[in-house]
């Protein structure tokens, strides 16, 4: 059924990531994807992990400060 459905509508995508989502954390999501499971890689997955997070926790607060920037002048326009 799973072979059925990818011949009739191509290949499947992978789901759409959220917006706040750089493409250097989504290249070290691919890379971490494509390292292969065995335990002579372990620190590699785990440092691919480590920096991961630490991009993820960078992409989500510059999203943050560019909406709280965005909010800022939307009120500052009203209330003048």
């Amino acid at each position: 059924m799973k072979i059925a459905g990818t011949v009739s509508c191509g290949f499947a995508k992978r789901p759409a990531y959220k917006h706040r989502v750089s493409s250097d954390s989504l290249q070290l999501i691919e890379a971490s994807r494509s390292t292969p499971v065995d335990r002579e890689y372990n620190h590699k997955r785990r440092m691919l992990r480590n920096e991961i997070g630490q991009s993820l926790r960078k992409d989500r607060e510059a999203w943050w400060s560019k909406r709280a920037n965005e909010l800022e002048a939307a009120a500052a326009s009203v209330i003048t």
